[in-house]
């Protein structure tokens, strides 16, 4: 199997862990994740080419609270995100769907970004662990055909000047996945969703995305340019 891996970011303690991947003809169904103000540990569920569910062992510590990423049979993870310092502080899990919330704390002092070559999908992790999720990397393989075609990992969303991968996660959240969804979206919703969020986020800028989301949507990019480039002269 052609497979690449990508990182690991964070810190240097705890214990590699480099073979953390499904087995061949299986597809990732479920990731756990225990997790307060860092990312406490991950666990793999998948399910094998008889449609039986297995659970691998967790990696990490046993703090945190459980949260649950469940994706469709046509769903594949294309990459995630988030922010690192000593310990992974937060995880947000990209697919060729959409983009799910942020997990974990709101630390940590850099960003990352850890994606799939395109054709291909994470098929497990790598890092170091102990009582966290101290450094954590992507290990991929190409997707089959079926999977590799569909959907957009709600990476639309992030054409939207101002709208960034942690902004994407909390209008995931909020039931908001692509473009056509954001257009339909008031300004004072918004505006809500982003204040409930909280930290940085509570001021993020929001009147002009549905308008952009709008150009996006209808694959207009001719008068997406042209208001982007009307907004930078209003800074």
């Amino acid at each position: 199997m052609n497979t690449q891996k990508s990182g690991p970011v964070g810190g240097k303690g705890g214990q590699a862990f480099d073979d953390y991947v499904i087995p061949a003809g299986s597809r990732i169904s479920e990731i756990r994740i225990n997790c307060g103000d860092f990312i406490d540990a991950i666990q793999i569920v998948y399910t094998d080419p008889k449609g039986r569910k297995v659970a691998m062992d967790k990696v990490g510590g046993s703090g945190g609270d459980p949260a649950v990423f469940s994706l469709a049979e046509d769903e594949v993870i294309t990459g995630i995100s988030g922010r690192h310092g000593w310990y992974i502080d937060s995880m947000t899990i990209h697919t060729n769907k959409r983009v799910s919330r942020s997990f974990g704390g709101h630390y940590g002092h850099e960003p990352y970004e850890l994606m799939a070559p395109a054709g291909q999908c994470v098929t497990g992790f790598s890092g170091r662990s102990q009582h966290y999720i101290d450094a954590i990397g992507i290990i991929t393989a190409p997707c089959t055909q079926k999977t590799a075609k569909t959907g957009s990992s709600g990476k639309n969303l992030l054409k939207i000047a101002g709208l960034g991968p942690r902004a994407a996660a909390v209008l995931s959240g909020a039931g908001i996945h692509n473009a056509e969804t954001l257009a339909r979206t008031s300004v004072k919703k918004l505006e809500q969703i982003f204040k409930k969020a909280g930290g940085r986020l509570a001021s993020a800028r929001v009147a002009s995305w549905p308008e952009q989301a709008s150009h996006v949507a209808r694959k207009d990019w001719q008068a997406l340019k042209k208001l982007q480039e009307k907004l930078k002269k209003k800074k």
